[in-house]
């Protein structure tokens, strides 16, 4: 694995984002560009490969292209592909170090990006992703606004790979916790209730709860709704699926709920939230 460092005191510019939809058929072009380019996958399977080293692009996956490096794709796509991608300006002193080459920019100084990882969190950045598309869209003149977001991506994707790299080794507690945290996000969606949560992970209510506030800082209602509302996020962007389907398909039996919690959490009802994220650009 390779990675890009530079001082988080320095700050990348955003030069264009979209969403590639695709068929089939589909080989990623060879390319060497003065940018670097963020991917990440939203369906199917795209194959890239960054100075010979190959990645398959899927769901949840972020996979980051250097500047200066040639990478291109390796096979035709077998079905339906599409991912989102930013292309954006590192600052001059950034530096490409190999796992060996780490312990140079170990400390919180450094953004430390790899060219790959997997992210649980998909509906997190699908939303990111779509409000960045939108602010483009909206001031096409003037790149600070998706620069911002290009800082809150790199964050994240700084955070998640410090977070994998301290998880190699993981305790009996963590492995427990993530579990836990997985099954919850895969499962939330279904309606369960706490109680049903609890029996099912095969714990204690209380001592779930506890688990849960003391990894998030909610109780594992507050968390199974922000599971729920995260998914609602992304349908509505996905698409024109109505709001009281996107009720049902997220877990909620009473559409009025779904939309007073979506209000109360989101400071916008569902409708104002899909139609302040409408502009998409997409690309084939």
């Amino acid at each position: 694995m390779y990675y890009m460092c530079f001082e988080k005191r320095l700050s990348p510019v955003f030069s264009s984002a979209g969403k590639f939809l695709s068929g089939g058929g589909v080989v990623h072009p060879r390319r060497n560009l003065d940018t670097a380019v963020l991917l990440l996958g939203c369906e199917g399977e795209y194959a890239i490969s960054q100075d010979g080293r190959e990645y398959t692009l899927s769901k949840g996956c972020f996979q980051l292209l250097f500047p200066g490096v040639t990478h291109y794709g390796t096979r035709q796509t077998s079905g339906a592909q599409s991912h989102f991608w930013c292309h954006f300006h590192v600052p001059k002193e950034y530096f490409i170090v190999s796992d060996d080459g780490l312990s140079e920019f170990a400390g919180d100084d450094y953004f430390i990006l790899p060219e790959f990882l997997s992210a649980s969190d998909f509906e997190k950045y699908f939303v990111i992703f779509n409000q960045m598309i939108d602010e483009a869209e909206a001031w096409a003149d003037n790149a600070e606004i998706c620069s911002c977001y290009i800082r809150i991506l790199l964050c994240h994707l700084d955070l998640l790979n410090r977070s994998s790299a301290d998880s190699k080794s993981p305790t009996a507690k963590r492995a427990a916790v993530s579990r836990i945290k997985e099954f919850l996000r895969l499962e939330a969606c279904t309606g369960m209730s706490a109680s049903e949560a609890s029996e099912r992970l095969g714990y204690n209510p209380d001592h779930l709860n506890r688990i849960i506030r003391g990894e998030t800082g909610m109780t594992l209602t507050s968390y199974l709704n922000f599971v729920r509302i995260s998914r609602a996020k992304s349908l509505l962007l996905e698409g024109s699926m109505k709001v009281c389907d996107i009720a049902v398909a997220c877990g909620f039996s009473d559409e009025k709920y779904f939309m007073k919690l979506f209000k109360r959490l989101e400071s916008v009802t569902p409708s104002e939230y899909r139609d302040a994220h409408f502009r998409v650009h997409t690309n084939r």
